[in-house]
């Protein structure tokens, strides 16, 4: 790449182009996973699993969502870095209670009418936190040929903002980066910073009905993020754009509440 004819920059300049499909590219992956499953005698069963990770290579596949470009597929151990789908750390947990009491049940079950209104009650949930995928940081490409051009980091700048410091309307350090010179390539990495997490919980309360011996009823009333905490997007990554860099202006869905009546027979 850089000024004249593109053509005669070609390693092969006599063709008017070359395609070719190479099984290229580097990746490691090391984590620590951590699962805990316990059934209490009250009714009480839990399962957590926790990861702790980190994804690093050189090439993204090209039918990711959130794959990165190389700048230079000549110098391929110049891309290596985080990888676009690193988690670093991930804990979910997931839990139901059958509350012990009514009919058949610890508590409360020899008073008559009572304990057959609470009895067959059970709570369940799932609680998810997760570090956000990583995001990339990006400008018009102005290199006269390479591939991609990617923004130069500052040296010595950080590009986070400490976690308690973070806003929506400064989610990174926007100015951690500057704009590439044509006919250079960036400093930056393919993905500089993670984005916004997870911090999410799924919880349904169910009460059981035993209608006849192969038949039974159940309500449901189920609460898609009950805490109702918000699960914000990505914010702007183009540099060239300051209306919209570092700063969050959407989210995924606030609380959804379902009803449901289901049979089993």
């Amino acid at each position: 790449w850089g000024p004249g004819n593109r053509q005669s920059l070609r390693p092969y300049p006599q063709y008017a182009g070359v395609s070719g499909l190479l099984n290229d590219g580097n990746s490691n992956y090391h984590s620590l996973q951590a699962k805990l499953e316990h059934r209490w005698k009250n009714g009480l069963l839990v399962q957590i699993a926790y990861t702790y990770s980190k994804l690093i290579n050189d090439v993204d596949g090209p039918a990711r969502s959130n794959a990165a470009a190389a700048q230079d597929f000549y110098n391929l151990p110049l891309e290596r870095g985080v990888g676009g789908y690193d988690v670093p750390q991930r804990f979910v947990a997931s839990y139901v209670y059958q509350i012990p009491l009514g009919r058949r049940e610890k508590y409360l079950n020899n008073i008559p009418v009572l304990m057959d209104i609470i009895t067959g009650w059970q709570i369940a949930g799932i609680t998810e936190f997760q570090v956000g995928l990583p995001m990339q940081i990006t400008q018009p490409g102005n290199c006269g040929g390479c591939n991609s051009q990617r923004p130069t980091l500052k040296s010595g700048v950080s590009p986070a903002v400490p976690h308690f410091d973070k806003t929506i309307y400064r989610w990174f350090n926007t100015d951690a980066w500057t704009i590439t010179p044509q006919y250079q390539l960036g400093t930056s990495p393919r993905f500089p910073i993670h984005g916004p997490g997870i911090n999410n919980w799924d919880l349904s309360i169910m009460r059981n009905f035993k209608m006849y011996e192969r038949l039974n009823m159940q309500f449901r009333g189920e609460f898609y993020n009950a805490m109702n905490h918000p699960q914000f997007n990505n914010p702007g990554t183009a540099l060239n754009n300051l209306n919209t860099l570092g700063i969050i202006s959407s989210a995924r869905d606030a609380r959804i509440v379902e009803l449901a009546l289901r049979i089993f027979f």
